[in-house]
Order: structure tokens, then C-alpha cells, then sequence
């Protein structure tokens, strides 16, 4: 999307809003419309799931996020320093609220460094153990597969015996037989 777009963008979230604090109203308010939370996102190069998108009334503050990181933590965070996957309508609505606040937009993702970004891993409610699981396979080892829940950016990490014929980009459909814990995640 090119700057014209984002400022047409702009214009019409801020149609009839006059004044910093209605401005920022509305801009929570397109969040709230038309974004569904809970959200991946980056803070920092962390992986985080945004909770929730808020305005105070601090138009020093602007709005804030609610976020929670991989190991349970729960922080609040000014949405400006969170990142969303590129090319979603959070990312969109994200680079025109950074415009308007003239924030130069950083790349969306992980912040770039020699070693591995880290990766969203499922959460409890992701997973439902009294139904098939369809899963997207990404590697494959003896005797575990790592998978991503289809349409999220979400891995998980399945052991059984018999995964040696699968391959990555699979797509396969497994009915779990139970779930445990490891390092905090399911």
C-alpha cells in the first residue's frame, strides 16, 4: 500500500473526529471493528498474543496493548511498539496509526539478529484433544514432527512413533491421544 493509500486510510478513520483526543478514539475504536483479538504479534523481537487494544484517556500515552508473552507474563505496551505479520489488516490499521502519530514504520515480525527468531507456540485454547487436529508439517524428525496450526503463524510439536513417511508441507490430520505441558506450553 503506497502513502496515498495510507493517508486516504487515515482520513477515513479520522472523518469525524476533532481534536487529539477524539482522533485517538477512533482510532481504537477501527481497532476494536475491525481486528480480532487475539492476535500474534512482535514486541522487541519477542513473540506476544495482543489481548486487547485500548485507550485511556492519556492522549500522552496514546493507545496501549495488552499483551501476554509466550511463558504466561501479561504486560501493557504502547501499541506503537508492537509489530503485526505483514500484509494483515492489523499491520494496515498499524502503519496508518504510526503515521499519524509520525512514527517512522519498522519491518512487522521478529527484529532481525544472528540468532533464530522466535516463534509463536500454541496456547491452551488452540488445541481441542476431543477432536481431529489438522496440522501443516514444517520438519521432520524420528520420532517428533513440528507443525503449524493451519491459518495462524502458531507451532507445535507432536511425538509419535511412525512419522518418518511424512514430509514437510504436509498437511495431516491426527487425533490426539493427550496433551501435556513442556517448558509452559501445550
Amino acid at each position: 500500500m503506497n502513502a496515498d493509500d495510507i493517508d486516504s486510510l487515515i482520513q477515513a478513520i479520522l472523518v469525524d473526529a476533532y481534536g487529539e483526543d477524539e482522533q485517538l478514539w477512533a482510532f481504537r475504536q477501527v481497532f476494536e471493528d475491525e481486528i480480532e483479538v487475539p492476535l500474534d504479534g512482535f514486541a522487541l523481537g519477542e513473540p506476544i498474543s495482543v489481548r486487547q487494544i485500548d485507550y485511556d484517556g492519556n492522549s500522552r500515552r496514546g493507545l496501549t496493548s495488552t499483551c501476554r508473552k509466550a511463558n504466561g507474563d501479561k504486560h501493557t505496551l504502547s501499541l506503537s511498539d508492537v509489530n503485526f505479520q505483514p500484509g494483515t489488516k492489523a499491520a494496515l490499521y498499524l502503519v496508518a496509526y504510526r503515521k499519524w502519530l509520525g512514527i517512522e514504520t519498522p519491518p512487522s515480525g521478529p527484529a532481525q539478529s544472528s540468532s533464530k527468531p522466535k516463534r509463536h507456540r500454541v496456547e491452551e485454547g488452540d488445541i481441542d484433544v476431543t477432536k481431529p487436529l489438522d496440522l501443516v508439517v514444517l520438519s521432520v524428525k524420528e520420532n517428533a514432527i513440528r507443525c503449524r496450526l493451519p491459518g495462524t503463524r502458531r507451532e507445535i510439536t507432536v511425538r509419535a512413533s511412525g512419522l518418518g513417511k511424512l514430509f514437510p508441507g504436509a498437511v495431516v490430520s491426527l487425533q490426539p491421544a493427550r496433551q501435556w505441558r513442556f517448558n509452559g506450553h501445550p
